[in-house]
């Protein structure tokens, strides 16, 4: 039998060698042992139960793909959030915390996980306390986001379920001729390339107006003016209101389609087929 490391997570199910364990002796397996089976089941995946801490929104986003409500300690208080979570409903019934120290005290705690970063005081304390820390990448492409879905699906003993969401990815087809795009938020923010939003419109045939430009960046409207475009995504479901005599032109002349700003905050399924199913 493989040893499983000092404070690493038992993976959920039974271990692999329990079949041939409890029937050793070479006889069909009895009640008895059948028994012993969904016993053993049974208690390697309680000490998991509610023992799952998401630290902020994204990995809230991720972690609800995998995870039942039940199996998390706590996610951010942002989960709830309509306007910014994605998995508001899926997760409205799990307990939030507020990122203090005070909220992670807890001996039920086995895994906690973040997004790029974890704070260093914090990271420290799950060391102390043998919790399992775990920083995500956020993932600047489709490839990256897969990657992220099959660590995800190892760590929870549940590949299954990261290659279902690969599948329905790669089953995301391009409707209409290339377009050219620009994304556009709140205070000019947009995407260019090496960012997931713009490698799915990438995959889906059409192109990123701003490609050339790494990142989230500011655009200014005369960027937008200047720019040949097909449509506009707006990162904001307010956006079309404002005042700006340049904007108004711009929106009078130039299709738009307006998404949540739930939808591009985080890398998950919904909003990826939420933005396909906006493209015509």
């Amino acid at each position: 039998m493989s040893k499983r490391k000092a404070g690493s997570p038992r993976p959920f199910g039974p271990r692999d060698d329990e079949p041939n364990r409890l029937c050793e002796d070479g006889h069909s397996p009895t009640k008895q042992s059948s028994f012993l089976t969904i016993l053993l089941f049974l208690l390697t995946i309680s000490p998991l139960s509610a023992s799952i801490l998401s630290l902020d929104l994204c990995s809230d986003q991720l972690l609800a793909e995998f995870l039942e409500p039940e199996e998390f300690y706590a996610v951010s208080y942002l989960a709830h959030a309509p306007d910014l979570s994605s998995k508001q409903e899926i997760l409205k019934n799990v307990p939030t915390h507020g990122g203090r120290l005070e909220d992670f005290i807890s001996p039920n705690i086995k895994i906690a996980i973040s997004m790029d970063k974890m704070d260093p005081f914090l990271k420290n304390y799950f060391k102390k306390k043998k919790v399992s820390a775990i920083i995500l990448k956020t993932p600047s492409s489709l490839k990256e986001l897969k990657e992220v879905w099959v660590k995800l699906g190892r760590l929870f003993g549940r590949p299954q379920k990261a290659k279902k969401l690969c599948d329905r990815l790669n089953s995301l087809q391009t409707r209409s001729k290339q377009k050219i795009y620009a994304f556009f938020g709140v205070q000019g923010i947009s995407m260019g390339g090496h960012t997931l939003w713009s490698d799915v419109l990438d995959k889906l045939g059409h192109k990123n107006a701003f490609a050339d430009r790494t990142g989230w960046f500011y655009l200014e409207f005369e960027d937008l003016l200047i720019h040949p475009l097909d449509q506009i995504i707006f990162l904001s479901p307010n956006m079309k209101e404002a005042t700006h005599p340049f904007f108004k032109k711009l929106v009078d002349h130039t299709q738009t389609i307006n998404l949540p700003t739930s939808a591009t905050l985080c890398p998950c399924l919904k909003s990826i087929e939420q933005l396909h199913g906006c493209l015509p």
